[in-house]
């Protein structure tokens, strides 16, 4: 079978002539367990208004990973290197919604010692994005 792409579980039901719920697991043994999905459950407009209130921080819960060696052989979800680009990048440096000190507010929330601001530089150039200008 194809890669669903962006099919639903109704839609694959309907695809394999079978319940919705049993097409799902039967393409989850078929694949031993290498079937991912995408959940769209967030609305853009209260992310951004979300991540602009004081009492809200942002984590992953991605496991540590291992860029090479026998530990870098395993599949890692996306979000173990880029949730922390996506925000710097997406709503500091393209949209302005949060300041570098408000972001770094956010992730210290959950690591009193992280800071953000050497990795603002490599991902955007000193001269294109200041961190040390707030």
């Amino acid at each position: 079978m194809q890669s669903p792409g962006a099919w639903n579980v109704a839609d694959l039901g309907k695809m394999m002539n079978k319940d919705p719920l049993d097409a799902a697991f039967d393409l989850i043994i078929q694949s031993h367990d290498n079937t991912g999905a995408v959940y769209f459950s967030m609305n853009e407009q209260d992310v951004k208004l979300a991540m602009r209130q004081p009492w809200v921080s942002v984590d992953n819960d991605a496991s540590g990973v291992s860029p090479d060696g026998i530990l870098g052989e395993s599949k890692t979800h996306p979000r173990a290197y880029g949730t922390f680009p996506r925000i710097l990048g997406k709503y500091v440096r393209d949209e302005k919604n949060l300041t570098l000190a408000e972001t770094e507010s956010l992730l210290a929330k959950n690591n009193p010692f992280a800071t953000l601001k050497p990795f603002a530089v490599v991902m955007a150039g000193p001269n294109e994005f200041d961190p040390y200008k707030d």
